[in-house]
């Protein structure tokens, strides 16, 4: 049973992490949008990163850049909306859409080589390690964003900054500063989604994030906006994901199940938006 949930979390790792950090970027009212992209650029820079840094240690080294990427891009990008009035959506989408493209030429540049760009073995880490890493980072993720949100003045802040910003600044607290650090948290975090998703395969393959940071989004909305409901909505989605590939073995037509998961997902969120309204309407009774 502990090793069955160990391996539930740890290939719901990047999918848990992504949706923390579009849950971050929801609290502050600025839905960060370019997660798919992050992920993508982040499992590259990850894996390209280690290949490089070989002789300096190659795997922090990696990962290290993946994450200043990833936050330094976010915080551009709030930046120009803050401050330059530019529209978040279409610059998340301009990074969604350009991520795949500059990772090609990239990789071309780099390595030669525009479809998989692989470890070579000595520098392959260990699959059991991989997965006690990938959840253990899950949990810290997840625990520590809940502790953060709960008990610093920080953390509370950012909560609320989406709901009520001026409240903030009638306190004096500079939100345009907090919006872009807030948005900095939010990238290093898809940024280290998107290194796990290469770590576990040990290679980058062309469309690795393969919509996990758009799926991110939708887990942020359907847990409720807490750090726990987008917990137990990631695993879920991964359990049904797992439960329906392991049903497809055998069947005549396998494709039919594969949008199932979704399906369901969308389900769940309706249900829970009802569940919620009723609930909310009887008590005011």
């Amino acid at each position: 049973m502990i090793t069955a949930s160990i391996t539930l979390i740890a290939q719901a790792a990047p999918l848990l992490i992504a949706a923390c950090a579009a849950l971050v970027s929801e609290y502050i009212g600025l839905l960060n949008v370019g997660i798919e992209g992050l992920m993508l650029l982040s499992a590259f820079t990850g894996i390209g990163g280690i290949l490089l840094a070989e002789s300096f240690g190659g795997l922090i080294p990696g990962i290290a850049v993946s994450l200043v990427l990833g936050a330094g891009l976010s915080i551009f990008i709030t930046y120009l909306t803050v401050y330059r009035k530019a529209n978040i959506y279409i610059l998340g989408l301009a990074v969604n859409l350009t991520a795949a493209g500059f990772v090609s030429v990239l990789s071309t540049r780099l390595f030669g080589n525009r479809s998989i760009v692989a470890l070579p073995p000595e520098l392959l880490l260990q699959p059991q390690s991989v997965k006690t890493v990938s959840a253990a980072l899950a949990v810290l993720t997840s625990l520590g964003l809940a502790l953060f949100c709960r008990y610093t003045k920080t953390g509370l802040r950012i909560k609320i900054l989406g709901k009520d910003s001026a409240f903030l600044d009638s306190i004096g607290v500079h939100t345009a500063r907090l919006k872009i650090a807030a948005m900095g948290m939010s990238g290093a975090a898809a940024a280290l989604a998107g290194c796990l998703l290469s770590l576990q395969l040990g290679a980058f393959v062309p469309n690795q994030s393969a919509g996990k940071g758009w799926i991110a989004l939708v887990l942020a909305y359907a847990g409720g906006r807490s750090v726990i409901g987008t917990t137990c909505a990631a695993l879920l989605f991964v359990y049904l994901e797992n439960t329906i590939a392991a049903a497809q073995i055998g069947m005549e037509h396998p494709a039919l199940l594969i949008g199932l998961p979704f399906v369901l997902g969308l389900f769940l969120i309706i249900a829970e938006k009802l569940i919620v309204r009723i609930w909310k309407h009887y008590r005011v009774k």
